[in-house]
């Protein structure tokens, strides 16, 4: 049965449906930021080891800018998230209203809360946006309303797919900043002299930066290789998090939770 359920929900998307349609662009758009954060991480940093004075420096250095059309794939990425959730809802509300008027069609949208609607001018606003949807419809949506999520309305998916459209919508996406680190680091003999730990810096510069500097005896024999990560930086809510990894979690949400349980009513 759960192979028959596994094709009927890919048939659907496989439709040419407006949501459908919004889905595709939006996997388009992450290959493409995939493919920009690889090449990157491959060519946009190198590990420096040189000497100066009597020391032997290992950095972590940045040499080429993580291209700034990245910040626009994020914000792309969500909105292309939400604006499919919309059109499942106006599939939904179309499918339900068959007489359907342009005011209608007008307030159709997903709602997103991060509140119970305890006041009436919020239940009336709910109630407008999600028009004519069938009570099992509107039950499979509550369970999806981030004040409903276990870990609270902050850690929502659907809440911190909302957080950063609404900041990419108003360019406040912060930079994407990145953490690296030397890692499985050893040193046959001799000791660390100096060790300075820059942290995440902007990488969507073209400045040159350094992001760790470990000063040796000249003689140490030392080795290490280099963890690379592109995080949120500063601002949105999922900073500090890995970008591609929120992406892909937050896609994987929407399509394999909230369409789910939502397109067998569109």
């Amino acid at each position: 049965m759960s192979g028959l359920l596994e094709s009927r929900f890919q048939n659907r998307l496989e439709r040419p449906t407006s949501y459908g349609r919004r889905l595709k662009r939006v996997e388009s758009k992450m290959r493409e930021a995939e493919l920009m954060a690889v090449d990157w991480l491959n060519s946009g940093w190198e590990l420096v080891d040189t000497v100066e004075g009597s020391e032997r420096v290992l950095a972590i250095r940045q040499f080429a800018p993580l291209d700034e059309e990245f910040e626009h794939l994020i914000y792309e990425i969500a909105e292309g998230l939400l604006a499919t959730l919309d059109q499942v809802a106006f599939a939904i509300a179309g499918r339900h209203c068959p007489l359907w008027n342009d005011q209608q069609q007008t307030r159709s949208a997903f709602p997103i809360r991060d509140k119970e609607l305890t006041n009436r001018s919020a239940r009336r606003a709910f109630g407008e946006q999600v028009e004519c949807w069938p009570e099992a419809a509107l039950l499979a949506l509550q369970t999806l309303q981030p004040y409903r999520y276990p870990l609270g309305p902050e850690r929502a998916p659907l809440w911190l797919l909302r957080d950063l459209t609404n900041r990419g919508k108003h360019r406040t996406i912060a930079v994407v900043q990145s953490g690296m680190g030397l890692t499985n680091f050893s040193i046959g003999n001799g000791t660390i002299h100096r060790l300075e730990v820059i942290g995440s810096v902007d990488v969507i510069t073209d400045e040159p930066q350094a992001y760790m500097r470990m000063s040796l005896a000249n003689n140490v024999n030392a080795s290490a290789t280099i963890d690379v990560q592109i995080k949120f930086g500063a601002g949105p809510l999922l900073a500090g998090y890995s970008v591609m990894d929120s992406l892909n979690e937050l896609y994987d949400y929407v399509r394999n939770t909230v369409l789910r349980k939502l397109l067998p009513f569109a």
